[in-house]
């Protein structure tokens, strides 16, 4: 699963893309919240506004991030933004 993470970065280097993962396994969830803590922790000197979570399934694309930050910058009420590829519209 790292090497569709590491060949994004590669893909696209002008995006901060971070690595961030488990010797084991933490089950559903437990990469979000290690990923949140992490953002949490270092998201200011990143200069962080956003962040996104992709499974490594490689279903989405990264210029999907464009109708995201577009309604984020419309409705900045909004904190979460979920997609499915099980849900039509």
């Amino acid at each position: 699963m790292a090497d569709i993470v590491k060949d994004k970065i590669k893909e696209y280097p002008d995006k901060l893309i971070v690595l961030i993962n488990h010797l084991i396994n933490r089950r559903h969830g437990g990469g979000n919240k290690t990923g949140i803590q992490f953002f949490r922790k270092f998201g200011e000197d990143c200069d962080i506004k956003y962040v996104v979570f992709y499974d490594a399934d490689d279903q989405m694309n990264i210029s999907d991030m464009t109708v995201f930050m577009t309604y984020l910058q419309e409705f900045q009420h909004v904190d979460v933004i979920q997609g499915s590829r099980f849900i039509e519209g």
